[in-house]
C-alpha cells in the first residue's frame, strides 16, 4: 500500500436526517486520495469524489454517537455513478462492509455496473455497457461498447447469454412493466434461422419467457424491438427486475447481432 502521506483522512462529519444519516465524500478516508493521479477529491462538503484510476480501492468512514436506544438496525447505501469512460469494473467485484460493535457484515457487489440505468418518465433504459455478457471479454466473440450509450456487437457465439437487473424498483408505484430488447441484425448476420432467442424477465417469484425468431420477425435487418410483460410476484427481491436474452440450447454458431438498449416501460 502507498505511504500514509498519499492517503486522504476524512473529517468524520455527517448530516442527520429524519430517517438516519448522510455522509459526504469529504468525510471519508480514501486510500491514495491525496495523489491526483488516482483521485479528484471534493472541494466542498457535498461534492462528489472522482476516481481516476487505482488498482487498490479502499474507501472507509465512520458515524459515532449513534443513538442505540432509538435504533438497532440500519440500511447502508453507497450512492455512486460510473462516468462514460469508466473501465475495469466488469472483472472487479466490489465489497461493501459495515461494522457495528462486534457485528460485521459484508456484501459482494458482483459486476455492480449492472445496477446503473437511466430513469425516464415512463420507466428505465439500460445500455449494453451495463449488461452481463457471457464471453463478452473475448474479442473473437463480442465487440463491447466503449462509452455508455454505445452498442454491443456480437461477432459470433454458440452460447448467447445477456442478462441485466434493475434494482430499487418503486413497487408501490407500478406493478407491471413491458421489457424490450432493442436490437438489429447486420447485413452479414448468420445462424439465426435455426436459433430462436428467448427473452426472460423475473420479478419476485414471477418469471416470464418469450420465444422470438429474429429472422422471421425482422424487416430488412433494421432495428427491432421485442416486448415481454412482467408483473410483480411475491417472495424475495420484489424491488428488483431481472431480464435476459438467451440462446444456449442448439450450440450452433450465430453472429451479426447488435444490442442497442433494454427498455422497461410502465404499463
Amino acid at each position: 500500500m502507498a505511504s500514509k502521506s498519499l492517503h486522504c483522512q476524512g473529517n468524520y462529519t455527517f448530516s442527520k436526517t429524519e430517517k438516519g444519516y448522510i455522509v459526504y465524500p469529504k468525510s471519508l478516508n480514501i486510500v491514495r486520495g491525496n495523489d491526483k493521479h488516482y483521485w479528484k477529491l471534493p472541494k466542498y462538503e457535498k461534492d462528489g469524489a472522482e476516481l481516476m484510476q487505482v488498482n487498490w480501492l479502499e474507501v472507509t468512514g465512520c458515524i459515532d454517537n449513534i443513538n442505540i436506544a432509538k435504533k438497532t438496525s440500519y440500511n447502508i447505501e453507497f450512492t455512486m455513478s460510473l462516468m462514460t469512460d469508466a473501465f475495469g469494473w466488469s472483472g472487479s467485484p466490489v465489497y461493501l462492509m459495515a461494522k457495528w460493535g462486534d457485528n460485521t457484515q459484508w456484501r459482494k457487489q458482483i459486476k455492480w455496473l449492472q445496477n446503473l440505468f437511466t430513469i425516464t418518465e415512463k420507466g428505465y433504459i439500460i445500455y449494453p455497457k451495463s449488461l452481463n455478457i457471457v464471453w463478452g471479454n473475448d474479442k473473437r466473440y463480442w465487440k463491447l461498447p466503449k462509452y455508455e450509450k454505445d452498442d454491443a456487437e456480437l461477432m459470433q457465439v454458440n452460447w448467447l447469454e445477456v442478462t441485466g437487473c434493475i434494482d430499487n424498483i418503486n413497487i408501490t408505484k407500478k406493478t407491471s412493466y413491458n421489457i424490450e430488447f432493442t436490437m438489429s441484425l447486420m447485413t452479414d448476420a448468420f445462424g439465426w434461422s435455426e436459433s430462436p432467442v428467448y427473452l426472460m424477465a423475473k420479478w419476485g417469484d414471477n418469471t416470464q419467457w418469450r420465444k422470438v425468431n429474429l429472422t422471421t420477425e425482422t424487416t430488412g435487418k433494421k432495428m427491432i424491438s421485442k416486448t415481454i410483460t412482467i408483473t410483480k410476484g411475491k417472495g424475495n427481491n420484489t424491488d428488483k427486475i431481472y431480464f435476459g436474452l438467451n440462446e444456449v440450447w442448439n450450440k450452433k454458431w450465430k453472429g451479426g447481432l447488435k444490442i442497442h438498449s433494454v427498455n422497461l416501460i410502465e404499463t
